[in-house]
C-alpha cells in the first residue's frame, strides 16, 4: 500500500437501488488500484457495503443532490476524488500519475482534474505534460466521470441531479474564474483514460451494459444479474458504432441530437 494521503478522499457516489453494484465495483476497484492512497467513502441512503476499507456515509434522502452535499459536509477532506458505482475498473490505475495531477489541482488551485476524458481537452494547459484544459462554453465541461474536485468548487456547479449538473452546472462552470482541467486520450478513438481507466458506464437506464457484463466474465467477478436485466444487445451495437474510427463521428453527432431534443422535451421538474 501506498503512504497515506489524508488531502484527498475517494468519493463513490451511490444509492441503496445500486447495491447490487457494489460487490463488483469494489472488488475491481480493490484489485486494481490495490495501492490506493486515500480513504474511501460510499455514499448511501441505508445500506452499508461490509468492508472495513469502505468507510459509508447514510443519507436518507432520494435526491443525489442532498446526498452529494450532506457527503461533502461529512468527509474532513478538502478535495474528493468523485466516481459512482458503476466505474467499473478494467486497468491498473497509475497512482503515480494520480498523484502528479492531484497536485496540479493543489498548487495550481484549478476546479477539478478529470481522470476520464469525456469530454477531453482542448488546449494545453500550462507546462504539465499529458493534462489540458477544457475551456469554456464546452458542452460537458462539468462532467460526473471520475474527477479530481476542489470541494468548494463542486459545490458551485453541483445540481439535484447528475443531468442537471452536467448540463446547468456546465453553465455555471463558465462563470467560474478556476480552470476545469482533463487527461488527455489515451488513444485517437474513444475516451479512453491513460490514468484511470474503466467501463463508462456499466449500468444505463437501469440496466446492466453489455460492457459491463463482458468485463464480468474475464474478470470472474461474481454478480446476481437477476436483480436487474441486461440491455438489449441492439442498445451496446448502437452505442459500439459510435466508437469507429471515421463514420463513429457521425453516429456521435447524431446521437447529441436525439439527446438533446429528449432532454429539451423531458418534463421539467419543480
Amino acid at each position: 500500500m501506498s503512504a497515506a494521503d489524508e488531502r484527498l478522499a475517494v468519493l463513490v457516489s451511490s444509492c441503496d437501488a445500486y447495491s447490487d453494484a457494489w460487490h463488483p465495483f469494489f472488488t475491481l476497484l480493490f484489485r486494481y488500484w490495490s495501492d490506493c492512497p486515500y480513504p474511501i467513502y460510499l455514499i448511501t441512503e441505508s445500506k452499508r457495503y461490509d468492508d472495513q476499507r469502505v468507510q459509508t456515509i447514510a443519507v436518507n434522502d432520494a435526491s443525489w443532490g442532498v446526498r452529494l452535499a450532506k457527503a461533502l459536509d461529512t468527509v474532513p477532506q478538502l478535495y474528493v476524488l468523485y466516481v459512482q458505482e458503476d466505474y467499473f475498473l478494467k486497468e491498473r490505475v497509475d497512482t503515480a500519475r494520480v498523484r502528479e495531477l492531484f497536485e496540479i489541482l493543489v498548487s495550481d488551485r484549478v476546479g477539478s482534474v478529470r481522470l476520464y476524458p469525456d469530454p477531453a481537452p482542448q488546449v494545453p494547459y500550462r507546462e504539465y505534460r499529458g493534462v489540458g484544459e477544457v475551456v469554456r462554453g464546452t458542452p460537458y465541461r462539468m462532467s460526473t466521470q471520475a474527477t479530481m474536485w476542489d470541494k468548494e468548487v463542486l459545490r458551485k456547479v453541483m445540481k439535484k441531479d447528475p443531468w442537471a449538473t452536467e448540463h446547468e452546472g456546465s453553465k455555471v462552470s463558465d462563470t467560474l474564474p478556476e480552470p476545469f482541467l482533463s487527461v488527455y486520450r489515451k488513444s485517437r478513438w474513444g475516451s479512453v483514460s491513460p490514468v484511470f481507466e474503466y467501463v463508462c458506464t456499466g449500468i444505463s437506464k437501469r440496466l446492466w451494459t453489455w460492457e459491463a457484463v463482458h468485463l464480468f466474465r474475464r474478470e470472474h467477478v461474481d454478480v446476481d444479474l437477476t436483480k436487474r436485466s441486461i440491455e438489449k444487445y441492439s442498445t451496446y451495437l448502437r452505442r459500439s458504432l459510435r466508437r469507429l474510427p471515421f463514420i463513429g463521428e457521425a453516429f456521435r453527432h447524431l446521437y447529441r441530437v436525439e439527446y438533446k431534443l429528449k432532454t429539451m422535451l423531458r418534463p421539467r421538474q419543480v
